[in-house]
This record gives C-alpha cells, structure tokens and sequence, in this order.
C-alpha cells in the first residue's frame, strides 16, 4: 500500500502536518460453501492531520506511527486521537489518548481503542462513553461487531434513555442499533424516574428493552418496586405507552399490608398513578384487619379478582367465578365476629380502609361467626396457599 502526501504545509519548529491517503479493499462476504472471502472496493481511510508521521517495517509489512492532533477519517467516520497506529497488511488501527469516534448517529469517546478498517469493527476501551440516538452509555470496554451495527458492553455498564428518563444498569450488554434493541444481564437493573419523589425500580437476571416499542422484558427472580407496590415473579412485561405491566411465574405483589397473587397479574396505570390491578387464575387476596396486627385478615378468592384504586387505597373489588371472601366486622374498634360469603360474583366496595358494602351474585351462600367464634372463619377456608412473602 502506498501513501501519497498532497497540500504539503510549510514546516514549522512545533510541527509538520501531512495528508495521506490510504487505499485497501474490505471483506464483502463469506462464501459458506468453501469458506472463501469475496473482496470489494471500498473508500479510503484518509489522514486529513497528525503532527508526526513515521514507518517502520515490521514482520508483517509497514507499520505507520502517527503522533499529535491525529485526524483520520472513512466514509461518514472521524477519528480523533494523539497517537495512532496502522498495521497495513492486517487494516489494523490502534488508537490511543483521547480517542472521539464521530458518525452520523453515533459518538464515541474511550481512552484507546482498535479499528478494522476492512469490516468497520471497533473495540474502545477506558471510560467508554457513548452518545448514540436517544441513548447515553458508559461502561469499562465496548466491541462492535461488523459495520458498528451491534455492541457488546462490558463492566459498569449504564444505559441512560433520555425520553423515557430510564435508566439501566448492569455488568453485561448488547445493543442493537437496526433493532433498536438493549439487553442487560449480571445483576442488571432499571430505573425509571418520574419525578424526585417517584420512580420505578425493576430487577432480575435479565432485562431487555425495546426502545422503539417502549417496551420491557424482564426473566428470572424479578423484583418490582414503585411507592407502596412491591412485586415479585419471574417473568415481567411492560408497556410504557400502555402504562401496564404483566407478572408471571408465581407472582406476588405487595400493595401497602395487602398480599396478592394468582397465576397472572396485570398492573394498570393511569397518569403514572395505580389505578387498577387483575387477578387470572386462582386468585387471592388478603389484607389485615387491623392497622397493628398481621392477623386476622380478610380474604377473598376466585378465578379473576379486580382491584381499583383512588389515589393510594383501594376503592372496590370485583371477585368472579368460585368467588369467597371472609371478613371480619369491627365496629368502633369492638370485634363483632366474621361473615363469610360465597357466589359466582362479590363485589365489595371500600370506604375509609373498611368495607363499606357487598354484593353477592349466583349461587349465594353465607356463613356467620359470632366473635368467638370468628377464628374458625379462616379455618373454614379450605385449600388456601401459605400467604405473604419475605422481600
């Protein structure tokens, strides 16, 4: 490979600047039949500055030294650095000190970094930065893969969405830029704020997110965490447009004192504020009847269980299908024993933290116990699953 020096500067005692141009040709494709490599034409890499440029021959053909305000440039890429090396035989550049990569879309800045000229991939590593679309990333190390179209990242790894002003963190990630597609994995974690007072905190073994689609996907040991709302499973789905999540994997949520689970969860939001939670499939729901004490609780069971909120409180419950609900009666803090009801449909409504009013539809059934007997309400719940879950 030859170099060709053109608009020779006047040398000076601090510097001399020269502008080279660099022809190659870059893998096109493989052919898997035999394992051949096709080659096509590309652009050159152009060195538009550098201070110092010097040659070596090394066992594997020229080496060029470039030291001192480097500028290298191919295609739509820049590359700004103070001490760079290109390897010609294997199109290899070795960037170091303040190395910018500039393209449309994309920024990268690292303390060194690997180019191949023939295929466009890179590796940056020392305090990676990176501004790419709506995404802000840092890590400890970055390799892209052929064209810069996918990244994997590697230690400290923060991926901040600006839009959604979301954050996730984690040890391990892949970005795919067509795809508009980010996973996390090795205790990752993601962050959502909406205001200083308010945020939403997920976790598991891995999280993906869709970011085109406003979309999460979160596998293995999940955690949930927003305010009050505490949940945990082991597979999570998240909608942001639709402000809904879905739990599965033998979830359970944790709303204030009161304990849900069932084979399926859904979560709605409106305005960023709970405004209602679906129970599918043997579902349950508890909470304590007093403000003090973990037991006695009301109970209710069924195949679909809907709860709606205003604000912070529960405001009614909709219970279908093998419907039950137990619940204990308290009248200025007095006990007066426990009903329990049964149908194909309860609705309770709730006032003040207290039932207020319910509704049994279909195959009515209904049990008092006087006080004394109010403890054999929950003994009379047959096939009941071990409530409540330590964090």
């Amino acid at each position: 490979m030859e170099f060709e020096e053109t608009d020779r500067p006047d040398i000076s005692a601090e510097a001399m600047t020269v502008r080279v141009i660099l022809f190659f040709v870059t893998v096109a494709g493989l052919l898997l039949c035999n394992d051949t490599i096709s080659l096509a034409q590309q652009s050159p890499i152009v060195l538009e500055r550098a201070d110092l440029l010097r040659t070596e021959t090394g066992p594997n053909g020229p080496i060029r030294y470039l030291d001192g305000n480097v500028w290298i440039t191919q295609d739509t890429l820049s590359v700004t650095c103070e001490h760079a090396t290109y390897e010609e035989e294997p199109g290899r550049l070795f960037f170091k000190e303040d190395v910018h990569f500039v393209e449309p879309g994309r920024q990268i800045w690292a303390d060194q970094a690997i180019y191949y000229e023939r295929d466009g991939r890179a590796t940056a590593e020392g305090n990676v930065r990176i501004a790419q679309d709506s995404l802000l990333i840092f890590c400890d190390r970055v390799v892209y893969t052929e064209a810069r179209e996918e990244a994997l990242f590697y230690g400290n790894v923060e991926i901040h969405s600006l839009p959604e002003n979301a954050v996730m963190t984690g040890d391990h990630g892949i970005y795919n830029r067509p795809r508009e597609h980010g996973m996390l994995t090795i205790s990752p974690r993601m962050i959502r704020r909406f205001d200083e007072s308010d945020s939403l905190v997920v976790s598991g073994l891995c999280i993906e997110y869709f970011f085109a689609e406003k979309r999460a996907v979160v596998l293995d040991s999940v955690e949930v965490e927003r305010g009050a709302f505490h949940a945990w499973g082991q597979e999570l789905y998240y909608w942001d447009d639709q402000e809904h999540a879905r739990l599965l994997g033998d979830p359970i949520i944790e709303h204030g004192r009161d304990v849900l689970r069932a084979d399926t969860v859904d979560a709605y939001f409106s305005d960023k504020v709970l405004d209602r939670i679906i129970l599918t499939g043997q579902a349950v729901a508890t909470s304590p009847v007093d403000s003090l004490f973990p037991l006695p609780k009301n109970i209710m069971t069924g195949q679909r269980i809907e709860i709606s909120f205003i604000g912070d409180e529960v405001d009614s419950i909709h219970v279908q299908g093998n419907a039950t609900s137990t619940y204990f009666l308290r009248e200025k803090g007095e006990k007066k024993g426990a009903n329990r009801v049964s149908g194909d449909i309860i609705d309770i409504w709730i006032s003040e933290g207290r039932i207020a009013w319910i509704y049994v539809e279909g195959g009515t059934e209904g049990v008092y116990y006087p006080q004394h007997l109010e403890r054999r309400a929950l003994a009379d719940e047959e096939g009941l699953p071990v409530l409540g879950r330590e964090p």
